[in-house]
């Protein structure tokens, strides 16, 4: 349906919306029948949802930080060792 526009007035629009406007009220009306209640205020969504309260945060001992940076400069070192090795081993593979 390409290239097809249909082009409606302004007085077909808002007569559109008021038919859809009319439509919903009588649903609503329907709606509140079947619950058998009055409209009644509702509280704000804000108000009925808890706030967030900030995530305690997780400490490490001086220790702890000592030992997981002494493991993470172990890694690293076997890594370079490891990749200088390779390109040791490529560069004498040309010659």
């Amino acid at each position: 349906m390409r290239g097809m526009t249909t082009n409606y007035s302004t007085t077909e629009l808002k007569g559109f919306a008021q038919a859809r406007i009319v439509a919903l009220e009588q649903e609503i009306k329907e709606l509140r029948a079947f619950v058998g209640s009055a409209p009644t205020k509702v509280a704000p969504v804000a108000a009925a949802v808890p706030v967030p309260t900030a995530r305690k945060r997780r400490t490490m001992s001086a220790a702890t930080r000592k030992a997981l940076s002494k493991k993470m400069k172990e890694r690293w070192a076997a890594s370079k060792a490891a990749a200088a090795k390779a390109a040791t081993v490529k560069v004498s593979k040309k010659n």
